[in-house]
């Protein structure tokens, strides 16, 4: 993104007489880390090399970019376990695909296509508990990467139910109320999917959010049914587009999560809704790991629930 402007000038100069050359940097490559562990799920990590922003990007770029000769060590605080490399032709990711595919963000039809691999423990020796700490270690290529997260003591949701769109009849929205706990520093993330329509849990642009003025308060809230991305079905578009219907059947994730998760995903949030806008600012995207890697390792106290939507 911080190429982005510069970019605009040399347009804004074409009608001159007088070429201009100019030289942009290269980034150097970094290790990506995409970690998470969840309530009663198995860790797992996917780590790759970034991609330059000039750089054409399709499945061989993302294929190509996936690293697998690294060590990853995954901690409790009790043990310390070494995670295996599972691969996409293992029948053993299996089970793990949706998460995988949650976490990414890539349709989980592409994930079943594509070339890849994951770090996890298949024996399940280290699941995810609320409130305890976990410890991430990734060596690689004479470097070391750590990084810490906590899975928070998950919040429920007082109740959710169907509101309807004045502007979109037969169209709504989830009406959610909330009770959040008094003591700044309680932050959350938002997941849902509809049973039979959806293959994995979404999330949308500002799904994640803190308790900064909402603390210790009982509130309510409506929340946009999100959608996967460049979707072109029928119920993605017009008066349908992020709306929910009556007699959905909808499947609420709602995770709590720690301070540095949360400021990475809204670091990463404003970015990628800046996207393609020349008068955004750029943006750098927190991270909590440190030795020089980016991405994140989160940990997620996960709360789910089952509606049934009724206008």
């Amino acid at each position: 993104m911080k190429y982005l402007l510069p970019i605009i000038f040399i347009f804004s100069f074409i009608s001159c007489e007088k070429d201009i050359t100019i030289d942009l940097p290269k980034n150097d490559s970094k290790l990506v880390i995409e970690g998470r562990i969840e309530t009663g799920s198995t860790p797992f990590v996917i780590l790759s090399n970034s991609v330059s922003f000039f750089d054409e990007i399709n499945f061989e770029t993302l294929e190509k970019s996936i690293v697998t000769d690294a060590k990853v060590y995954v901690s409790d605080g009790t043990k310390k376990i070494q995670l295996d490399v599972i691969c996409s032709s293992d029948s053993a990711l299996l089970p793990l695909l949706p998460l995988i595919s949650q976490e990414t963000g890539i349709p989980l039809s592409l994930l079943q296509s594509i070339k890849y691999c994951v770090f996890t423990d298949p024996t399940f020796s280290i699941v995810g508990t609320n409130g305890r700490i976990y410890e991430l270690t990734v060596e690689h290529i004479g470097k070391t990467y750590t990084s810490t997260t906590q899975i928070p003591i998950p919040v429920p949701l007082d109740t959710v139910k169907f509101k309807e769109d004045k502007e979109r009849l037969g169209y709504g929205f989830l009406n959610v109320v909330m009770t959040e706990p008094a003591g700044l520093g309680n932050c959350y993330r938002w997941f849902s999917k509809r049973f039979t329509k959806d293959t994995r849990f979404l999330s949308y642009l500002g799904s994640s959010f803190e308790d900064k003025f909402i603390d210790g308060k009982t509130f309510d809230y409506d929340v946009f049914r999100p959608q996967e991305s460049n979707s072109n079905k029928p119920e993605d578009l017009g008066n349908g587009r992020f709306r929910y219907l009556p007699n959905d059947t909808v499947v609420v994730k709602f995770c709590s999560i720690d301070k540095k998760v949360f400021e990475f995903f809204r670091s990463f949030e404003t970015e990628a809704g800046n996207n393609g806008n020349p008068f955004a600012a750029p943006n750098t995207i927190k991270t909590n790991i440190t030795g020089g890697a980016i991405g994140v390792w989160a940990g997620y106290g996960a709360w789910e629930r089952t509606y049934y939507l009724r206008k």
